[in-house]
């Protein structure tokens, strides 16, 4: 005896953007403390060593972090987190009169916080495949 399903892919497709948008926006403010928490870390003075993160001076850089409403362009998902302060590219890369101070880059490819992030896609996976059991409707 074989059943039939009724998939009706609208609900399914919606519920799966609904929780991939609210797992993109999560991660961007787990991020976005994260840099918060290491651009607060050390007060100024003595300027930061070469490699390490910016020391705060006066608070600006860290204030300035934000995590930009998700937003669907194609398939994808994206979400901006990133500052308007004018200093912040140059500390993070570095000029030809200054050694990069990295606060960003070191944050996202910290193993920490990498698997928090990926415990939190496992959680996702579950809800997703939860919402496609209820959305794609009783076998018939």
């Amino acid at each position: 005896m074989a059943s039939k399903h009724n998939l009706r892919a609208k609900p399914v497709s919606d519920a799966m953007r609904d929780e991939l948008a609210s797992l993109v926006n999560r991660t961007g403010l787990f991020y976005q403390t994260k840099v918060k928490e290491i651009l607060n870390l050390a007060k100024s003075p003595p300027a930061s060593s070469p490699g390490r993160p910016p020391h705060k001076q006066t608070g600006t850089l860290g204030r300035s972090f934000r995590t930009m409403p998700t937003r669907k362009v194609g398939k994808r998902i994206i979400l901006t987190l990133g500052t308007d302060v004018v200093y912040a590219r140059p500390l993070e890369y570095g000029t030809s009169r200054m050694t990069a101070r990295p606060f960003l880059g070191p944050t996202y490819r910290n193993k920490k916080h990498r698997a928090a992030v990926d415990r939190e896609i496992a959680k996702v996976s579950g809800r997703i495949r939860a919402a496609i059991r209820r959305k794609a409707g009783p076998p018939r």
